[in-house]
């Protein structure tokens, strides 16, 4: 009679896993996978999802840009990290557009900006280049930001990036801009 019953506890046991086991299991795996949601923060940054800022320091000489920004970001703030280009889609994660609407990346040393370098960022309306070094600028920098009404480039064009700043800033996608900074530039 106990082997009965045990058997039959057995087999109830192992319907239970049945049922529920292959659950656990994947809910085991996916908690200790490195899964990114929308709220991770990357590494190195600093996030406040009330206010959608994200501010991202200097840490140990990182010379990229956050490949995992968060797609609720409005305000991203990168200082300090050398980042000599802004390559194409530089802003794009994973072909998501960011609803970003203030972008700032002063004193990063940056020297080139590749055309669409801010594609996928429709609904900027502040870019802040000050204290860069620009050296290089695409005549499609910009391209993409009909909605930029400030732009700050402050201490950053070298004397031959003039001629390529003209350029950039004659492109119909800026009909918005309202204001340009260009303060502590040596223009030719």
């Amino acid at each position: 009679m106990w082997i009965t019953r045990s058997a039959e506890h057995l087999s109830g046991v192992f319907s239970v896993w049945n049922q529920w086991g292959s659950h656990y299991v994947a809910l085991l795996c996916l908690l200790s996978s490195p899964v990114r949601t929308d709220d991770a923060c990357p590494s190195s940054c600093s996030c406040a999802r009330d206010s959608g800022t994200v501010t991202c320091l200097p840490d140990g000489g990182q010379t990229d840009l956050p490949s995992d920004i968060p797609t609720w970001t409005s305000t991203l703030i990168l200082r300090g990290r050398n980042i000599s280009t802004l390559p194409q889609g530089a802003f794009t994660v994973n072909g998501t557009e960011l609803e970003m609407v203030t972008l700032s990346l002063s004193y990063n040393g940056i020297q080139t900006i590749e055309p669409y370098a801010f594609l996928g960022l429709t609904r900027l309306h502040l870019l802040d280049l000050s204290h860069n070094q620009l050296e290089t600028i695409s005549s499609r920098a910009f391209h993409g930001l009909t909605e930029l009404r400030s732009l700050f480039l402050n201490y950053s064009v070298s004397p031959d990036a003039t001629a390529q700043l003209s350029c950039a800033l004659s492109a119909q996608s800026l009909r918005n801009l309202h204001r340009l900074e260009l303060a502590g530039n040596r223009l030719n």
